[in-house]
């Protein structure tokens, strides 16, 4: 509970002053999305499955 305290916390400071916000299932969503990214990155690039290509212009 003290972890969904936390995240709902921000929401208002990023905001400006004198906010609140509730946590909401979309906020744990948002939050587990921005984690998985560079994990899946490192997992991708440990894969090898990202190439090289150039674009001459």
């Amino acid at each position: 509970m003290l972890k969904n305290a936390d995240q709902a916390m921000y929401v208002p400071k990023n905001g400006g002053r004198n906010r609140f916000s509730y946590f909401t299932n979309e906020m744990q969503e948002k939050a587990q999305a921005r984690l998985k990214l560079p994990s899946d990155l490192r997992r991708a690039l440990d894969k090898k499955q990202f190439c090289c290509s150039i674009n001459p212009s």
